[in-house]
Formats: C-alpha cells, sequence, structure tokens
C-alpha cells in the first residue's frame, strides 16, 4: 500500500505530479484488474455451466426406463402430491414424464393449491382418471 515518505510534511510541486502520475498508474491497473475479474467471472460461469452439462450426461439417473421412473413419480405422487412439482424440475425428462403421465396428477391435496389455475391443470392433467 503507497504511504508517503513522511505524511506531516507538504508536498512539492515535483511530489505532487509525480502522485498524479502515479494516481492515473494506479487508476489504469484497477481498471485493468476490473475488466480482468469480470472476465474471469464469465469463465467461472461458463465452466460452472459445462460442469452441470457434463454431469448430467453421465447422469446414473438417465439410465432408468421411462416406466420406472413413472411408477417412482405415481408413488411419489400418492405420497405427497407437491413432490412432482420437485420432480418436475429435475430434468426436461422427468418433467416430460411428470406432465405426461395422468396418474400422478389425479393425487391432489386441494387444501395445498389455493390457485384455481393449479387445480384446474391437475383436473386435465388427470383426465380421464377421478382425482383422490
Amino acid at each position: 500500500m503507497w504511504k508517503p515518505a513522511n505524511a506531516a510534511v507538504l508536498p512539492t510541486l515535483a511530489q505532487v505530479l509525480d502522485t498524479k502520475k502515479t494516481i492515473e498508474d494506479t487508476e489504469l491497473r484497477l481498471s485493468e484488474a476490473f475488466r480482468l475479474l469480470k472476465q474471469t467471472e464469465c469463465l467461472i460461469a461458463s465452466l460452472q455451466k459445462d460442469l452441470t452439462e457434463q454431469r448430467a450426461w453421465i447422469s446414473p439417473e438417465r439410465k432408468l426406463h421411462s416406466d420406472i421412473l413413472t411408477t417412482i413419480f405415481d408413488i411419489c405422487g400418492a405420497e405427497d402430491s407437491d413432490s412432482l412439482l420437485n420432480i418436475a424440475r429435475v430434468s426436461r425428462k422427468w418433467r416430460a414424464i411428470v406432465l405426461g403421465t395422468t396418474r400422478v396428477w389425479s393425487y391432489l391435496r386441494f387444501h395445498n393449491h389455493a390457485n384455481t389455475s393449479a387445480v384446474q391443470a391437475c383436473f386435465e392433467r388427470s383426465n380421464p382418471l377421478p382425482l383422490h
């Protein structure tokens, strides 16, 4: 960290000019540091996204067949209908299975859903099965 040789003494004209040059240099270095920081943050975000996609691609869950997942989701829906919303957020495949399986939408707890559009969506998705 920069400190003057003697802070109690007023600077000479040469010292003022020299310090102004040092300030300009420091501002340029700081600007460059911020640019590098932003570049590094972008790189980190890109690498994190790549890791997420790579891990998802080799994930063992991808090997499970849709009929097995449907059975699992059906059991989850019977136990806790709200869990279906979380399951649907795991992946596109799981979301498609949850949305496309009428049985899982027949388990609806109305006290958990004040939103009438959510209740209507469950009615439509469970068709032709009765709600439980």
